[in-house]
């Protein structure tokens, strides 16, 4: 037993039960405090479990609301508060107008018209040809592909082996680094030719917008031609690699790599075989 001098006040430790007793003053009748029964172990266990659950359910809760519920209310508020611009259908613009294709015949000769429509179908049957997982508006695909090719005086045939290479006739196609569309086009590359060659396009400049893609990806190439003087393996290889490697590969700083060689290879032997089976159709 200890008394403590200053505030008269007692402890008394039994080994099972804990007693505190108080004197208010040296002498006074102690008044004891049986202090509760320790928790056993298992509850112990029980209620620490029971708070770890309760734990996993308010962070699970928390996260659900900010990952669902919260992004969920924000488009909701941003699709009222926000006015939707709304363009003209940016799947084909080359067939909006009805008499686009008429009046672009009117300019050719009957020997050109046959040629176009020789085109067309031959494009046609090259975009079916391929298996895609989405479905392609082929006919309205073929006809942009002919029409701006024809506009721009470069054989359709090119231009669509191209598109092969490229994407595979997926018009939101992305590459790794970001190219994107049919032409898979860089950004910087398609404000940078777009500033420099003034390309004309009547609604919002959009990569993934196939005719603008591939408006836009012929003006590259043919900006690519003028560039190494109408040397087709330079211009692809370019297209591909970029023309500062190419610069460098001419000068030889630098070697070229297989993969940009044999991609420039296969686009040039398709586009010649397509030539010798499309010149037998007609």
């Amino acid at each position: 037993m200890k008394a403590d001098k200053d505030i008269g006040t007692v402890y008394i430790q039994p080994k099972k039960l804990f007693k505190r007793v108080y004197y208010t003053k040296m002498g006074d009748t102690p008044k004891a405090k049986i202090a509760p029964k320790p928790i056993s172990k298992a509850a112990a266990r029980k209620r620490k479990k029971v708070f770890s659950n309760s734990m996993v359910i308010l962070i699970i809760t928390t996260l659900t609301i900010l990952t669902v519920i919260l992004p969920l209310v924000f488009l909701k508020v941003r699709k009222l508060t926000i006015p939707q611009v709304s363009y003209p259908s940016p799947v084909y613009l080359a067939d909006l107008d009805s008499n686009l294709r008429e009046d672009f015949y009117k300019k050719l000769s009957i020997n050109e018209q046959n040629q176009m429509e020789n085109d067309l179908m031959f494009v046609q049957s090259i975009i079916k040809s391929i298996k895609t997982r989405k479905k392609l508006d082929v006919e309205k695909l073929a006809l942009a592909i002919v029409l701006e090719s024809k506009r721009a005086n470069v054989d359709p045939l090119f231009v669509s082996s191209i598109i092969l290479q490229e994407s595979g006739f997926k018009t939101h196609a992305k590459s790794p680094v970001g190219a994107l569309g049919l032409m898979q086009i860089m950004p910087a590359t398609a404000k940078y030719i777009d500033k420099k060659e003034n390309v004309e396009w009547p609604i919002e400049k959009d990569l993934t917008n196939p005719v603008y893609n591939i408006r836009l990806g012929i003006v590259y190439v043919k900006y690519l031609q003028r560039m190494y003087k109408g040397d087709m393996h330079k211009v692809l290889m370019a297209y591909n690699w970029g023309p500062g490697n190419v610069n460098k590969y001419i000068k030889r700083v630098k070697s070229a790599p297989k993969d940009v060689v044999r991609y420039s290879k296969n686009i040039q032997y398709r586009h010649k075989s397509w030539k010798k089976m499309s010149s037998a159709r007609i």
